[in-house]
């Protein structure tokens, strides 16, 4: 007696519809809160090139080379950030096309060489993606390791190349504070002399000299105080760009992370497509097609609200 399989499917198990599948609204929220942090991160990122700037500025002790190596980490940034924008552009598109194009063709009755037609193609595309994502990644990680090792320098220069170490260190450390103290209190008795000097001065505003038909008229101008360069020690200064270098470092780590999540992403899409195109080897297993259908519409549901991130993202927006 010959053994017998299991029975068929019922007709209706294998007309029902892929079973739904969603993000989660705790995962949905964090997904949308951490792009929403990266348009207001983008807009305190220009800001804290813009002070490290202003700090720079403020000193003598750091040359042009230094100064000119910010502003070209600055314009790398923008570079990379406007990359990134037309990046989340283009997987808007695939990403689009995978969840109103590919979910829709493979639980429709199309025929099963059109079906594995474009699983292949969608392969084909998914490691372009996956390749811009992760080098994106990398971008946005060199520029946080070069703005510390620029911080590095700036503390380097700021301390003085030959500054001695040991129990020399600390004495000449000391003996800088002590002459700063000094200066400042020197500073700022000139510069209370002088508003003594102008308070006296400031209700005479014009002498009037005559010699018999000579006369003459002498303007006293109002009395300016002494320029200062910033009125802070090299020590300060270096605090405020560690400080600012350590935040922009915090905050270009959110957009390396954001792009890690797009990769990973891809990465996920792509087995599931495999998955897909494994399990639809066979056109007349339904029980598998069943399976690979309901494969691709997990997928798509994940992503359609990474879709719309990506969206808002390159359109320098915040996520609804």
């Amino acid at each position: 007696m010959t053994p017998r399989g299991p029975p068929p499917p019922a007709a209706n198990e294998l007309n029902d519809p892929p079973p739904s599948y969603s993000i989660s609204d705790t995962d949905l929220a964090k997904l949308k809160d951490g792009f929403r942090t990266l348009i207001a991160d983008h807009k305190d990122i220009q800001q804290l090139f813009k002070s490290v700037d202003t700090e720079l500025e403020g000193t003598q002790q750091v040359d042009e080379v230094l100064k000119t190596d910010w502003d070209e980490l600055r314009k790398r940034y923008n570079r990379v950030f406007r990359k990134s924008q037309r990046n989340a552009a283009r997987c808007v598109t695939f990403l689009n096309a995978y969840v109103e194009t590919l979910v829709p063709t493979s639980i429709s009755p199309t025929p099963f060489d059109q079906k594995q037609f474009l699983l292949n193609k969608f392969l084909e595309t998914i490691p372009i993606h996956e390749e811009e994502a992760e080098e994106l990644e990398s971008c946005f990680e060199d520029i946080v390791h070069d703005i510390e090792a620029f911080q590095l320098k700036v503390a380097s220069v700021l301390r003085g190349k030959e500054e001695p170490i040991g129990a020399w260190a600390k004495f000449w450390n000391g003996v800088g504070e002590i002459c700063v103290s000094i200066w400042k209190a020197v500073y700022n008795l000139l510069v209370k002399i002088l508003r003594c000097f102008r308070l006296l001065l400031s209700h005479i505003k014009v002498v009037r000299l005559s010699c018999f038909a000579v006369s003459f008229s002498i303007e006293l101008r109002e009395y300016s105080v002494l320029g200062s360069d910033s009125g802070r020690s090299n020590q300060a200064i270096a605090a405020e760009v560690k400080e600012d270098c350590k935040l922009l470092a915090e905050k270009l780590c959110g957009f390396k992370g954001a792009w890690h999540l797009v990769w990973l992403n891809c990465s996920h899409l792509k087995t599931h497509v495999q998955m897909a195109r494994t399990m639809n080897a066979a056109p007349t297993e339904s029980a598998a097609n069943f399976a690979s259908d309901a494969s691709l519409a997990k997928a798509a549901m994940v992503l359609v609200p990474l879709a719309e991130c990506l969206r808002s993202y390159s359109e320098g927006k915040e996520p609804q």
